[in-house]
């Protein structure tokens, strides 16, 4: 594929086409989610006070992971319309096809992707010491 063959304006539209119903279909859950913490109500019994709480914990779990990939597609949307979509935010180079079909999100090659998941998990390991 040549170079001025990568990112046109047709692959840019269907990214932007999955990235708009990823990011629909998140927010309607996270509305959902949001509806049932205020419908689950509270109880006098311990025991379902408990079940209760895990059930808010988990809930809110989900809405907070779901608004961390909403914040990632909004910023892949936003590389879409700067034309950086597409391409490595360290080395410029080609992220590829295959990888933003199943990550369209992704902002880096595999290689410096790579590299950052190790650097993260190293700065995870020295703060557990």
């Amino acid at each position: 594929m040549l170079s001025n063959e990568y990112m046109n304006p047709d692959q840019l539209k269907i990214y932007w086409t999955m990235l708009a119903d990823q990011q629909e279909q998140l927010e309607d859950r996270v509305a959902e989610a949001r509806t049932l913490i205020l419908e689950l109500g509270s109880s006098a019994d311990p025991v379902d006070l408990a079940v209760l709480e895990e059930t808010r914990i988990e809930i809110l779990r989900q809405i907070d992971h779901d608004q961390n990939n909403l914040s990632a597609i909004r910023k892949a949307r936003e590389r879409i319309v700067s034309k950086d979509f597409g391409w490595c935010i360290i080395c410029d180079e080609p992220i590829g096809l295959a990888r933003l079909l199943s990550q369209p999100i992704a902002e880096r090659c595999i290689e410096h992707q790579h590299m950052w998941e190790k650097r993260l998990a190293q700065m995870a390991k020295g703060a557990a010491l």
